[in-house]
C-alpha cells in the first residue's frame, strides 16, 4: 500500500512540476483597454520564425492576456502588436508601429507561421498581398521574464 501511495505521490509531483515549468515558458502579452471602445489586437513573435494571430478583442474598461506557446527554454524572441479601436460616427484610432510589417485580414480570425526554413508555409499561402487583406505594423513590446503588458488609450 505504501508502494502505491508512494507512487502515486511520485506521479502527481512529476505533472505538477512538469505543468509548473511549461507555464513559464510561455509568452504572455496582456492587454488593457482604457478607451471607451471595443479595441481588436493581432500579436506578432518572431524567433527563428515568424507567428502572427489575431483578431483578439477587448471591451473597454476590460484585460486579456493572449499566449504564445513555446517550447521550454526557448527565449520570448522579438514580439509587436497591432491595434486598432472603431465606434461608429468616430475616428478608427490605431496602435501601429515600424517594429515589424505583416498581411492580416480585416475582420476574421486568423493565425499564420511561417519564413524559416523547413516550415509549412501553407496557411501562410492563405495570406497573400492584396484584397481583402490588409498590410499592417507592428509596434514592438519590452517583455521581461515572458511576459508583456500594454495599455491602450486615447487621446
Amino acid at each position: 500500500m505504501k508502494r502505491i501511495i508512494g507512487f502515486s505521490l511520485l506521479a502527481f509531483m512529476t505533472v505538477l512540476f512538469a505543468t509548473a515549468f511549461r507555464a513559464e515558458a510561455d509568452v504572455n502579452l496582456t492587454f488593457y483597454n482604457k478607451t471607451n471602445r471595443k479595441v481588436s489586437i493581432v500579436v506578432y513573435r518572431e524567433l527563428a520564425a515568424f507567428h502572427v494571430k489575431g483578431w483578439f478583442n477587448v471591451e473597454p474598461g476590460k484585460s486579456r492576456t493572449i499566449t504564445f506557446k513555446t517550447e521550454q527554454g526557448e527565449p520570448a524572441g522579438d514580439v509587436g502588436y497591432y491595434a486598432e479601436a472603431t465606434k461608429k460616427g468616430q475616428k478608427t484610432i490605431y496602435w501601429q508601429g515600424d517594429f515589424a510589417r505583416a498581411w492580416v485580414h480585416p475582420s476574421k480570425a486568423f493565425e499564420y507561421r511561417g519564413g524559416y526554413q523547413g516550415a509549412d508555409d501553407s496557411d501562410f499561402d492563405n495570406f497573400t498581398a492584396g484584397p481583402p487583406n490588409k498590410r499592417v505594423g507592428f509596434r514592438k513590446i519590452s517583455i521581461k521574464s515572458m511576459q508583456g503588458t500594454v495599455n491602450l488609450t486615447s487621446n
